[in-house]
């Protein structure tokens, strides 16, 4: 029985796998955004975590109206940021791809199959903690005034990273 839940959750994990994947593949760059090339050098519509959807955060701390000093702090932390993630995103292309060796291998080695799965989970952790850690760096720069407004922005964002509708309303 326990056998067979393993395979069932090692199927779900590579049709998951596949489908962020593909939406890492075709997620598209948005327009230049005044941080420079920090951040990829895209707007707030830069895809984020392989996903072709808005990152609310940064596109509301692109809205603020910050000083030079700090958007000089900030565009460094995310140029730091972005080498990070190009280190990054190489080691988990290798890790991908000893999975997909260990899945798809003639005789299935379910050791190696879910050291691999192990593998990829702890990047993806990785990435998650530091994703928190640039946030939590980006804030640590801001006035009580601009942590207000950045407050107020992301509160009115879906979790898709959008403006929602009751902000569009207001501002109307």
């Amino acid at each position: 029985m326990e056998k067979q839940n393993r395979k069932k959750v090692m199927v779900l994990t590579v049709a998951l796998f596949f489908t962020l994947g593909l939406g890492a593949a075709t997620a598209q760059p948005g327009p230049k955004n005044p941080f420079g090339q920090g951040g990829n050098g895209n707007s707030d519509t830069r895809p984020v975590a392989g996903h072709n959807r808005p990152d609310p955060f940064i596109g509301c701390v692109m809205q603020l109206e910050l000083s030079s000093d700090t958007t000089g702090a900030i565009e460094t932390l995310l140029e730091e940021s972005r080498t990070a993630r190009e280190e990054h995103r190489d080691v988990m292309q290798e890790a991908r791809d000893a999975y997909v060796a260990a899945l798809t291998s003639e005789v299935m080695d379910e050791d190696a199959l879910i050291a691999a799965q192990e593998t990829l989970t702890e990047l993806r952790q990785e990435h998650g903690e530091n994703r928190f850690a640039l946030e939590q760096a980006i804030v640590e720069l801001l006035s009580s005034d601009e942590k207000a407004d950045l407050s107020d922005c992301l509160s009115n964002r879906t979790p898709q990273g959008e403006p929602s509708e009751d902000s569009q309303t207001e501002a109307e």
